[in-house]
C-alpha cells in the first residue's frame, strides 16, 4: 500500500501507513505551528537549518560529515564490515508525521539499514548505512551519492570509502581488531528552558601508531539529543593486528561542547580507556566513559572493539 497522508481534519493529523492508522491531536494553540509559526512559549533560539524556526518546533535534519565536501570520507581495511553507521538524524518537533526515503547511487558494498519510513511528531529517526567490503578489491576507491529526502527537503550526501591495500596473509597466532566510536547517551540534562541537549563530541584515541581524532557530528555543528536518549554513531576509528592472546589497552579522551543559545557554550571532558584480551575466535568489548559539562549535563560515551583471532 502506498504511504500517504490520508487526511488533515478538525485539528487531527491522520496518517495511513501500511494499513495502520496513526492520529495525533493538534490543539488550537499548536495549530499555529502547523501553519509555519513557532509557539511563543518556546524560548530557545537554536536554528540548525537557519529557516527561522527553532529546532524545538521544527523539522530538522542533522547531518554527520567530516570532509570539506560536506560529506563523509572513510578509510577501511579490505573486507571490513561496519553495521549501522549513522549519517543523519531527523528530528520532527512539528505536529505532523513526516515521510523520508533514502536513495543510493553506485552502492557497491553499501546498503541502507532502512530504505524509508515515517517520523512521528515529537520523535527522531537516525538514518544509517551498512558497509560490507568483502567483495570489494583492495585499493579501491568507492564514491557514493546518497540522497536523503525528508518531506519537501532533499539532502545530497557525498560518501567516499578508500579501501586499504591488501596486507600480507594473516599468520597463525594473529588477532585483528577494529575500534569504533559506538554511541553517546544524554544521561542528565541541564534543566532550565532548553530541555534537549545540542551536542558536539570530540574524541581522541591513542593507538600504537599515533593519535586518531574525530569530531562528531561535524566541525562546529551539533546533534540534538533528548535527555535519556542514545544516538548510535558507529564510526570507524582504528584497526591493528597483535599476537593472539595479547592484552590491548587504548587510552581515549573525550570533550563535549553543549551548544548554548542564551550564554556561553558548556564544556566537559573526561578520559577513559578500552581494554581487552585479543583472544582466538571473535568477540566484542565495550568501554563507557561518563562526561559532565559545566552546567551539570551528564553524558555516557561508548567505545567498542571487535576482533578475530586465530
Amino acid at each position: 500500500m502506498k504511504k500517504s497522508i490520508a487526511s488533515l481534519l478538525s485539528g487531527t493529523v491522520a496518517l495511513t501507513l501500511a494499513g495502520a492508522a496513526y492520529a495525533a491531536p493538534v490543539s488550537s494553540a499548536e495549530q499555529a505551528h502547523t501553519r509555519g509559526g513557532c509557539p511563543a512559549s518556546i524560548a530557545e533560539t537554536h536554528d540548525y537549518d537557519k529557516d527561522g524556526l527553532s529546532d524545538s518546533c521544527d523539522l530538522t535534519v542533522f547531518l554527520v560529515k567530516n570532509d570539506e565536501r560536506g560529506g563523509l570520507s572513510l578509510e577501511l581495511a579490505p573486507g571490513a564490515r561496519v553495521d549501522s553507521m549513522m549519517i543523519a538524524d531527523i528530528s520532527n518537533q512539528t505536529q505532523e508525521a513526516v515521510y523520508w526515503s533514502l536513495e543510493l547511487e553506485g552502492p557497491r558494498g553499501v546498503t541502507a539499514r532502512q530504505q524509508d519510513g515515517w517520523v512521528t511528531p515529537g520523535d527522531s529517526q537516525s538514518i544509517s548505512l551498512d558497509i560490507d567490503l568483502s567483495s570489494v578489491e583492495p585499493g579501491a576507491l568507492l564514491e557514493q551519492s546518497v540522497t536523503l529526502k525528508v518531506g519537501n527537503e532533499v539532502h545530497h550526501i557525498p560518501l567516499a570509502i578508500a579501501v586499504k591495500n591488501a596486507e600480507a596473509r594473516t599468520l597463525a597466532g594473529t588477532c585483528n581488531y577494529s575500534v569504533y566510536l559506538d554511541s553517546i547517551k544524554v544521561v542528565t540534562g541541564q534543566g532550565g528552558l532548553e530541555g534537549d541537549a545540542e551536542v558536539e563530541l570530540f574524541t581522541s584515541l591513542q593507538t600504537p601508531t599515533g593519535n586518531v581524532a574525530n569530531d562528531w557530528p561535524s566541525a562546529g555543528g551539533y546533534m540534538r539529543i533528548a535527555v535519556g536518549a542514545t544516538k548510535y554513531i558507529n564510526i570507524f576509528m582504528s584497526s591493528a593486528s597483535v599476537a593472539t592472546g595479547a592484552h590491548v589497552n587504548l587510552p581515549v579522551n573525550y570533550s563535549i561542547r553543549e551548544d548554548d543559545d542564551t550564554s556561553g557554550d558548556d564544556w566537559g571532558s573526561a578520559s577513559g580507556s578500552l581494554s581487552f584480551d585479543c583472544t582466538s575466535g571473535t568477540s566484542t568489548a565495550y568501554s563507557t566513559t561518563r562526561v559532565q559539562d559545566d552546567s551539570g549535563g551528564k553524558y555516557d560515551v561508548i567505545l567498542r572493539s571487535t576482533w578475530s583471532g586465530n
